[in-house]
């Protein structure tokens, strides 16, 4: 692994053990707060192979955009191959897990689930 990759996975790991983590991410998916984690479990569809309408609204609640072509891309004639390339992606695995073509960067995890660098 790269210096830079060393680097933020030290930083994540600093920020995931920080006091205050547990309660940051809690208030985050917590449907009574303003933030917006636990809505992507009940928003819209939620299929994995696919790029749909779902998809886009959830990125406005990221404070995310995306331009007009880039919609197009998403959910015009593209779709069926992006579509493809989303079942290529192993579903019943922590992503951290994941081995292969598509795999993650260059990292294990750890017993409480934290990916930690190799």
């Amino acid at each position: 692994m790269g210096d830079e990759a060393v680097a933020v996975a030290s930083r994540i790991k600093h920020m995931i053990e920080a006091p205050k983590s547990p309660a940051l991410v809690a208030g985050y998916f917590d449907n009574t707060s303003s933030f917006s984690g636990g809505t992507f479990d009940s928003a819209g569809t939620n299929d994995p192979c696919t790029f749909s309408v779902d998809d886009l609204l959830t990125l406005t609640m990221l404070d995310g955009g995306l331009k007009p072509p880039a919609v197009r891309a998403l959910l015009g004639p593209g779709q069926g191959r992006l579509s493809e390339l989303l079942r290529a992606i192993p579903h019943d695995q922590r992503f951290c897990e994941a081995r292969g073509t598509l795999a993650a960067p260059p990292m294990t995890c750890s017993s409480n689930s934290t990916p930690s660098p190799r």
